[in-house]
């Protein structure tokens, strides 16, 4: 990304680099997630014409528990601090729309 960055021929604002990027990072993420075999992603047509994804969690008790974690990070349950993962759970959450 820094490459593109520094080729790009005018000035751009941090936030459009991130939201440059955003589009292809549901992807990215679910693509090693498959690879890691934390998920199954099925592909079906949706009406015959539409490609969907349909994602699986293999470890529904992991997902839970982070899940739960993500949660008490953002309602503010530890008062010592979050955790990186829960706060890197807790921000592709938000990203993602999902909550």
């Amino acid at each position: 990304m820094l490459a593109e960055v520094a080729a790009s021929g005018r000035p751009r604002t941090w936030q459009h680099w991130v939201r440059h990027r955003a589009r292809h990072a549901g992807g990215l993420v679910r693509d090693r997630l498959a690879a890691s075999r934390r998920i199954r992603v099925q592909q079906r047509r949706l009406l015959g014409i539409f490609p969907v994804d349909d994602v699986t969690v293999r470890d529904t008790r992991a997902g839970r528990r982070l899940l739960d974690s993500a949660r008490a990070a953002l309602q503010g349950a530890r008062p010592e601090g979050i955790a990186e993962a829960d706060a890197a759970a807790a921000a592709g959450a938000a990203a993602a729309g999902g909550g």
